[in-house]
């Protein structure tokens, strides 16, 4: 609303899209969605906003990347987006073969920089890792994969920013975060 941003989303755990367009709507108004606690004006309000600047890639069976960046590249030339949500990363069609998990992410991170930097848009790639257990010495284990996403997200931010400098502030949220997470992550092992 701010910018005049349009998006494109590719978030199959929050389908069907009338449950997604639920959750923006929450997420817009800061209230519960209902009609006891939403009202109608504001409601039309952001419903047309989602309407004219809002797109959902919602492929059937097809979950793979290409297949997304393609139509996210359709959806930057027809309707003007200058953000592509994909939420979360663990449910993209795994095209690993025979390359490592390290080597599969870093060429995945590598192909969504250059389409961000190629079409002009920002990418929000979103991982959610799983959850954290303690070992018998009580100390946190680590998935080893999730360390690729750490070590590829500074020079992905410093693209982000030459080509998108709108979007500093929301990272230095994000920078902000990661020291918070790190910073539970060494109380939880201590």
């Amino acid at each position: 609303m701010r910018y005049g941003w349009r998006f494109a989303y590719f978030s199959p755990e929050n389908a069907p899209l009338s449950y997604h367009a639920s959750k923006l709507i929450e997420k817009f108004t800061g209230r519960k969605f209902g009609k006891d606690t939403l009202p109608y004006g504001e409601y039309q309000q952001v419903k047309m906003h989602l309407e004219t600047d809002f797109y959902f890639i919602s492929p059937k069976d097809d979950f793979r990347v290409d297949s997304i960046l393609d139509r996210a590249k359709y959806l930057v030339r027809k309707r003007g987006i200058k953000a592509l949500v994909i939420d979360p990363y663990n449910r993209l069609e795994n095209e690993q073969g025979s390359r490592n998990e390290t080597q599969y992410i870093s060429q995945l991170l590598d192909r969504l920089t250059n389409f961000a930097q190629q079409n002009d848009v920002l990418i929000i790639l979103m991982a959610h890792p799983t959850k954290m257990s303690k070992n018998k010495d009580g100390n946190i284990e680590m998935q080893a994969g999730v360390s690729i996403f750490k070590q590829q997200l500074v020079p992905s931010i410093i693209t982000m920013c030459f080509f998108s400098p709108v979007v500093i502030a929301q990272i230095w949220g994000m920078i902000k975060q990661a020291k918070l997470d790190e910073k539970a992550i060494d109380v939880a092992e201590k």
